[in-house]
């Protein structure tokens, strides 16, 4: 069930040019907003630790959905923030809430979004013990 998941996930992240890995860095930096953190800060949290942060960080710059800029105290720290266009994105994404962990059409809309939210609750606790 978790490759099934994981699937569909994929498909709605897809459908804005996003993956999972993206998403998360937005997410992030949407929690933060509207100040900005480090890449180092992105990747205490970040659950896909195998990924090339900073390549993934410039790429995103330039699709305009971050901003990475100099610290003005520390010229060897980048601050990365979230731009318009990432919010707007994470929006969009966001419309298809009730059924990100599973699609509306394998249970009913009552069940799909009691095992949605149930599932939404566990990963925010998980988060927290961390």
């Amino acid at each position: 069930i978790t490759e099934f998941i994981r699937t569909h996930q994929i498909a709605i992240f897809e459908k804005h040019s996003l993956t999972p890995q993206r998403f998360s860095i937005l997410k992030i930096l949407e929690r933060i907003s509207p100040e900005g953190t480090t890449i180092y800060c992105i990747k205490s949290e970040i659950i896909y630790k195998t990924i090339d942060l900073t390549r993934m960080i410039e790429k995103m710059k330039f699709e305009g959905l971050v901003n990475s800029d100099f610290n003005p105290t520390n010229k060897r720290v980048k601050e990365i923030s979230i731009t318009s266009k990432g919010l707007k994105v994470l929006y969009e994404v966001e419309k298809y809430s009730d059924e990100i962990f599973l699609p509306k059409n394998y249970l009913s809309e009552e069940n799909s979004r009691y095992i949605n939210e149930a599932l939404k609750e566990t990963l925010i606790k998980i988060k927290k013990l961390r």
